[in-house]
């Protein structure tokens, strides 16, 4: 029996952190979103592509996210 209420405490610990990392990578990527929104209202929008690739390091596959 000890062995369920271990494994159930492993189980329930794991589900809250792992909720409470996907609520913080949904605010980053909000506030990553807002930034780069800031940067094509300035920039035109291959100019903004290539200065966050080139600049910011952000891979080609996560810009469509985005732009």
């Amino acid at each position: 029996m000890a062995d369920n209420d271990i494994k159930a405490n492993a189980l329930a610990g794991a589900r809250s952190r792992i909720i409470a990392l996907q609520e913080q990578m949904t605010n980053k990527i909000l506030q990553m979103a807002a930034e780069i929104e800031k940067l094509t209202d300035t920039l035109p929008s291959a100019e903004a592509k290539a200065f966050l690739k080139t600049r910011c390091n952000l891979p080609a596959s996560e810009l469509s996210t985005y732009l």
